[in-house]
């Protein structure tokens, strides 16, 4: 049973560090000086490089004993848990991604300039590389928003699981705080 509480107690641990690492870059990328309203984002925001995200994964071998309760409240738990999982690794992905599009944009712009160019005209003059990028953006900042409140939900999804497992056990307290968003 110890080990069973320990890899509990792992899985809420993981569970808080996708939240804080979502929430880091919702903070710091996607709602710094207002970028997040601004039309331009694609080309404001800036994003982790790639290679810099942390990579978290649940050690769902230690946890497979969800499986063996009766009813469904532990095995839905447990692909919930799978879910969100999933939905952390296409965020890095989506950040990976960006930062390629980000990278092959600015190539494409040095590779071919145009006299007295602004902002304004980068989608029209690179729409293709632009696109790309507009669209990585915006799934990056949709993909971040609901993988903080699926990080939330989840960790009260494992505590009802747990407590049915294990009552009146206690488990990982986690405080999950979002820093307020910053509005331009």
């Amino acid at each position: 049973m110890h080990s069973q509480l320990s890899a509990a107690n792992k899985a809420l641990f993981t569970i808080a560090t996708i939240f804080n690492i979502f929430e880091n870059l919702r903070q710091f990328y996607i709602d710094v000086d207002g970028v997040r309203q601004n039309p331009q984002r694609a080309l404001l925001m800036d994003s982790p490089q790639p290679g810099m995200m942390q990579t978290v994964h649940f050690d769902f071998d230690s946890i497979n004993y969800f499986l063996d309760q009766d009813g469904d409240v532990c095995s839905m738990a447990l692909m919930e848990l799978q879910v969100l999982d999933w939905h952390f690794q296409v965020v890095v992905n989506t950040v990976e991604l960006r930062s390629k599009a980000f990278d092959e944009l600015h190539k494409q712009i040095q590779a071919h300039p145009v006299v007295n160019s602004t902002l304004d005209l980068i989608p029209t003059l690179y729409s293709a590389q632009y696109g790309r990028l507009a669209t990585l953006t915006d799934h990056m900042i949709e993909q971040v928003d609901e993988g903080i409140a699926s990080a939330k939900k989840m960790y009260t999804t494992m505590q009802t699981a747990l407590q049915i497992m294990f009552p009146g056990q206690d488990f990982l307290k986690v405080n999950f705080v979002e820093q307020p968003k910053t509005q331009q």
